[in-house]
């Protein structure tokens, strides 16, 4: 009963929703079957029309809920006199708590073995002897348990199925049996190098949901399992309401659906526990593990995170992986077995469970083959996402797939098992059919969208299991190298490409490493003829002290003032000529240089970039030049108290570390900076594992990379000192009230409420930013009620800021001096309000549509879409995180805004500051 099965290729695509424990009987006729499956596919190439129905016309099922909630539906068909009669409850290994792993699969063991009026061994032995068939099998989301038998048996079959799921009396004897034969179970798991590298891999790739843990259990888990906790689960999830009844076969549903209710509904109702869906978070880098045991050969799992079964995304997916991976004339058979001999099998399929799967590539290979045939592999399943597929390989691909539902309808079993998971995973008993006309419609770019969107590296796990005695052991650096290695060189436009290539590289970010160790990221677009481009360096306040304040700032305003090829004028008409913009930028964080040109002059431009970034030469004349123009901005700040304010709010937040410095420096260390010290600041943080430069725009990858490559990869590796030296956290205690008196002359007061906020990578950020829009903007609360209501200011806002060290989230109001403290109370009053009550429904869509627009409309420009690619990439988020950020701003709910508030603005750490006149000191 509880054997590993081979899931047969219809259940793979559409209804190989997770791992599975159990024995299926189909699959025992596969293998004879192999020849008839090619001529069928033969047969649908010859004669495939897209739109027609593949099988028969068969009576539609009917669906029926009853009382006490359990699902009830019946099929007719008459083409053997047999039927299968299916129970599936929705309940699998994620609905177990870490104590309970492995109880779903006990359960399905233990009902089994005797009811009150059944002993044990009797059950099997009435279905047997009506010539019948009882198994059953426990995956991730759901229990089945189902009887094959003929149809002249049917009320048998449904009283023994519906007496095992309502009286199973786990008797405590039987339960230590059975305990016994999973504990030999999960050993015999580990025995078989494919289940012991399956458990592996998907501990992984998973990091949060359930999916990661194995069905069968552990054995600490199922040891510790006694009568009283299986039961406490049976009670909890075996209730009508969880249930899926389904029959299929040579019925009348007039006669068989009243005694099935009658039956069905003896079953008492009770609730149905609240099931929490854990969110697995999504993956920024590429995964990997090596395992060594005592095997001949090696064994290769690769996969890549997708949606789940109900996503539009899902049928060009299954087609993508049979190209990829689906059968003999598959690409990845083609070359790797047929062609180059490296592998004895592999393949691909989508795994599609009720949440997010993957989509799998698996091999086994010698493993003095291993190198070669992780490459090839590699190349083939990211050339994917570069390369349109033909159209006979489409072709045949929806014809396999379309061939494998045929199969599916050969039995009853088949037919049931398909009711039952659309109405458990999808809610629509009409869904294989949606899913073939959905599947019809799909075209080359398609497959190459969703290549592009899912076969990232940084989306990837790389799994391998290799002989112990293997001297040439790999390790998960080495395997995290060769994803990145294979993926930039086959996205890497190539001469003579098919047309359609161009298409795809328009639409996506690609990343090339240079050989410095700096990351290129080009982002083609075509619309307008202007190319922009941002180089970054990470460093900032955090590479600074408090002797060199300000360094980071002089050393970046330098970078156009003089190259050794160019002097500071040379530059400025040079850029001018060529109608373009070229300055040097620093922050808390990074410093670095932008440009912008129309297209038509990009090399020149580039060269010209690439001049002042790597060859500055901070000539005295105009280093005295520029110091004298930082000092008059630090002085002239008395004039911008708003300014004034935040810099006091941020040496109060961050006292004694970087992030309380002012980024343009003091007077006193502006002063003292010499040529010198801005030499030796550029060699130490201005080098290639350091560096990413952004180019977006009107160009062709092709000449953006070979361009670049030129000239940027001379820029050294590695500074004097190795590798750029981290930023230190802050550990000093912030500073609860500061104040700052300013001429009396001055008219309004200028106050800081906030504390320190959270990093770059953190994903708090997103319900920061919600908790940010909900308080700020004109339909915001701080607006309405401290403006609009009580008209105590004409700006009033709320903030949050991100670093690579904790930045800072709260709220700014300038106000008269007078209404300082009413400001303040008001300011205090929202603050809390936010912590302690919910916000509404109204507020929170408004908040997130005003996020997501603003977001879209500032990166409307070529110049901000590449500094967000640059400052991604260089802050770990990835050059494409922007293309989730929609997505993560909408699934902020309530409590998460919230909880962040409850946790960044705890009124026991804020921080208030303030400016204010002279003359308005107590």
């Amino acid at each position: 009963m509880n054997l590993v099965a081979a899931v047969n290729p219809g259940v793979r695509r559409l209804l190989h929703t997770d791992r599975k424990i159990s024995t299926h009987p189909e699959t025992a006729r596969a293998g004879r079957r192999d020849w008839l499956r090619a001529a069928v596919v033969g047969l649908l190439l010859l004669f495939f029309v897209p739109g027609a129905r593949a099988g028969a016309a068969s009576p539609e099922p009917v669906r029926r809920v009853l009382p006490n909630g359990m699902v009830v539906i019946v099929k007719e068909n008459h083409s053997a006199p047999v039927v299968s009669i299916q129970a599936l409850v929705r309940v699998g290994s994620t609905a177990e708590r870490n104590d309970e792993a492995g109880m779903a699969h006990l359960h399905e063991h233990m009902l089994f073995k005797g009811t009150r009026t059944r002993p044990v061994g009797s059950i099997a032995r009435a279905i047997e002897a009506a010539g019948g068939d009882i198994n059953a099998y426990t995956s991730w989301d759901q229990t089945v348990y189902f009887v094959d038998i003929a149809s002249r048996f049917v009320d048998l079959g449904v009283d023994i199925l519906a007496d095992i799921l309502e009286n199973a009396t786990f008797d405590p004897a039987e339960l230590e049996k059975e305990k016994e034969v999973v504990l030999e179970e999960i050993r015999r798991s580990r025995d078989i190098p494919n289940s012991r590298l399956s458990e592996a891999f998907f501990m992984r790739a998973y990091e949060a949901h359930p999916y990661r843990n194995p069905v069968i259990g552990r054995a600490e888990t199922v040891q510790a399992v006694t009568r009283e906790t299986i039961l406490d689960f049976y009670r909890r999830w075996y209730v009508p309401s969880n249930v899926v009844w389904v029959v299929v076969g040579d019925v009348e549903t007039e006669r068989l659906l009243p005694a099935l209710e009658a039956r069905l509904a003896k079953i008492k109702a009770r609730p149905a526990p609240e099931r929490v869906r854990i969110q697995e978070p999504p993956q920024r880098e590429p995964r990997a593990i090596v395992l060594l045991a005592d095997v001949k050969q090696a064994y290769v799992r690769l996969g890549f995170h997708i949606p789940g079964i109900a996503h539009p995304d899902v049928p060009a997916l299954d087609l993508l992986a049979q190209v990829l991976g689906g059968g003999r004339s598959s690409r990845l058979y083609q070359a790797l077995r047929m062609k180059k001999r490296v592998v004895n099998t592999v393949g691909a399929f989508s795994m599609t469970p009720a949440d997010p799967g993957m989509f799998m590539i698996s091999a086994t290979l010698e493993p003095s083959n291993l190198e070669e045939a992780l490459s090839d592999l590699l190349r083939e399943a990211f050339r994917m996402a570069s390369e349109p597929v033909g159209e006979d390989e489409l072709r045949r691909a929806k014809a396999q797939i379309e061939s494998d539902f045929i199969y599916q309808q050969e039995t009853a079993q088949g037919q049931a098992r398909e009711l039952a998971s659309y109405e458990a995973l999808c809610g629509d008993l009409d869904f294989g059919r949606k899913y073939l006309d959905a599947l019809r419609s799909i075209g080359v770019q398609d497959l190459l969208a969703v290549s592009r969107k899912y076969l990232q590296p940084s989306n990837a796990t790389l799994a391998v299991l290799q002989p112990a005695s293997d001297d040439s052991a790999w390790t998960e650096e080495r395997l995290r190298e060769i994803l990145t290695a294979r993926y930039e060189e086959s996205s890497a436009p190539a001469a003579g490409r098919q047309a359609g290539v161009q298409d795809a590289l328009s639409r996506r970010v690609l990343r090339i490493s240079l050989a410095n160790g700096g990351r290129l990221l080009v982002k083609e677009s075509h619309e307008v003829p202007v190319v922009a481009l941002y180089a970054a360096f990470l460093a900032g306040l955090p590479a600074e002290t408090a002797e060199t304040n300000g360094v980071g700032n002089f050393m970046a305003s330098m970078l156009t003032q003089g190259t050794s090829n160019r002097s500071a004028v040379q530059i400025a008409e040079e850029i001018e000529s060529l109608a373009g913009s070229l300055s040097g930028f620093s922050g808390r964080d990074s410093f670095g240089l932008q440009a912008e040109v129309v297209s038509w002059n990009f090399a020149p431009a580039l060269r010209l970039f690439a001049d002042c970034l790597l060859h500055p030469a901070f000539p005295e004349e105009e280093l005295e030049k520029k110091r004298q123009d930082i000092l008059a901005a630090i002085q002239n700040q008395e004039d911008n108290l708003a300014r004034c304010a935040f810099q006091l709010f941020w040496s109060s937040l961050y006292p004694g570390c970087p992030y309380g410095m002012d980024p343009l420096g003091t007077l006193d260390t502006v002063r003292k900076l010499g040529r010198e010290d801005l030499l030796a600041h550029y060699r130490k943080y201005a080098v290639g594992k350091n560096f990413v430069l952004a180019i977006a725009g009107d160009v062709t990858a092709e000449k953006a990379i070979e361009m670049a490559r030129v000239l940027f990869e001379p820029l050294p590796a590695h500074g004097p000192e190795g590798t750029v030296p981290a930023g230190s956290p802050c550990n000093t205690k912030p500073k609860r009230e500061s104040s700052r008196a300013v001429s009396a002359e001055k008219l309004q007061a200028h106050l800081v409420v906030g504390s320190r906020g959270t990093v770059h990578a953190d994903p708090d950020r997103f319900a920061l930013s919600v908790l940010d829009a909900i308080l700020s903007g004109q339909g915001g609360r701080l607006f309405m009620d401290l403006r609009d209501r009580q008209s105590l200011a004409y700006s009033v806002s709320s903030f949050t800021r991100e670093g690579m060290q904790p930045g800072a989230v709260g709220v700014y109001i300038a106000t008269s001096p007078e209404k300082r403290d009413r400001a303040l109370k008001g300011i205090l009053r929202h603050l809390g309000r936010i912590r302690d009550k919910a916000v509404s429904e109204e507020e929170l869509a408004r908040a997130k549509n005003y996020l997501i627009g603003a977001y879209e409309l500032g990166l409307q420009t070529q110049s901000a879409q590449a500094a967000l690619l640059a400052h991604d990439e260089l802050y770990g988020l990835g050059a494409e995180a922007y293309k989730e950020y929609a997505e993560k701003i909408q699934a902020v709910s309530a409590t998460d805004v919230k909880r962040v508030a409850r946790k960044y603005l705890d009124p026991k750490n804020l921080v208030r500051i303030e400016v204010l006149p002279d003359s308005a000191r107590p």
